[in-house]
């Protein structure tokens, strides 16, 4: 489920999604970066999340998806999903 979508929610550049107690923040906007603490602990304490995967999306998309960079925030669970 998407729970942050960009601009439409006020948050420009930042895109969150919930795979059950797996989280996914994709970050299209290089300000978001500064964020990911308070972003983890926030997922954490209301969603009681397992896992969650930061996604730095700031390169362009004619790159390819190896230039997509992850990394994990929260790791209380395996990843059984893939998602890019």
């Amino acid at each position: 489920m998407r729970l942050v979508n960009g601009l439409g929610d006020g948050l420009a550049g930042l895109v969150l999604e919930q795979y059950s107690r797996h989280f996914a923040a994709h970050i299209f906007q290089k300000k978001w970066f500064s964020e990911e603490k308070a972003l983890a602990g926030f997922v954490k304490a209301r969603f009681d999340a397992r896992y969650m995967i930061v996604k730095d999306r700031t390169e362009p998309v004619s790159s390819g998806p190896e230039a997509i960079e992850a990394r994990v925030l929260i790791e209380n669970d395996a990843s059984d999903t893939t998602v890019l």
